[in-house]
């Protein structure tokens, strides 16, 4: 068996043993209210690895999503626009720079995120009894051929909302995010299409 394909079907038994699969919507604290793509509560799951292994808890994405078909890892994370906008006034700001505001607060958290939920599965699948891969199986995840990690941010904003994102992004800095095939910000309305078409495409 490849070795990427071995280290995706490790690891989704590994999650399957800590929590089953549920409704993206299902998860605590989800943005997607109608979103029923099956994922792995990763937070839930990451406090019972680090707990196993008597670790100092580490950040996570909310969910993960398995595409063994293609070898590729989807980190979801769901942030709540609305939420953060009832508790920060705008005041002077305009649209733009308020949503601009709400992603550069958030980017060091989301990097901090990403960064933890990928040193995680390479542990939990290194400590797998199961994996033959060795140490070998690093190079495996920086090899984009051989397995892919995409990062979708996902977000309960409007689409008026993500055409001013779209526009606030030029000036924002992803670089904190080339260890990820791809990271892209997703409505919440958006989601379940998005995967679809994503597994569809590569």
């Amino acid at each position: 068996m490849e070795c990427s394909q071995q280290f995706i079907e490790i690891l989704k038994g590994l999650l399957i043993s800590w929590s089953p699969e549920k409704p993206l919507c299902k998860i605590p604290k989800s943005c997607c209210p109608c979103c029923m793509t099956l994922v792995f509560d990763f937070d839930k799951i990451k406090d019972y690895f680090c707990e196993e292994l008597a670790m100092s808890p580490l950040t996570s994405v909310d969910s993960i999503y398995l595409d063994e078909q293609r070898n590729t890892i989807y980190f979801l994370e769901m942030k709540d626009l609305q939420k953060y906008r009832q508790h920060k006034k705008q005041q002077d700001l305009t649209e733009q720079q308020f949503i601009e505001k709400f992603f550069t607060d958030k980017q060091q958290s989301l990097a901090n995120k990403a960064i933890d939920s990928y040193v995680l599965i390479l542990a939990m699948v290194g400590c797998s009894e199961k994996f033959s891969g060795g140490l070998g199986h690093f190079s495996y995840l920086l090899n984009n051929k051989k397995l892919r990690i995409k990062y979708f941010v996902i977000v309960n904003m409007s689409e008026r909302d993500y055409v001013i994102y779209g526009i606030s992004s030029l000036s924002m800095n992803y670089s904190k995010f080339r260890f990820l095939n791809e990271v892209k910000i997703v409505r919440a309305d958006d989601i379940d299409n998005l995967i679809n078409i994503s597994r569809s495409t590569d």
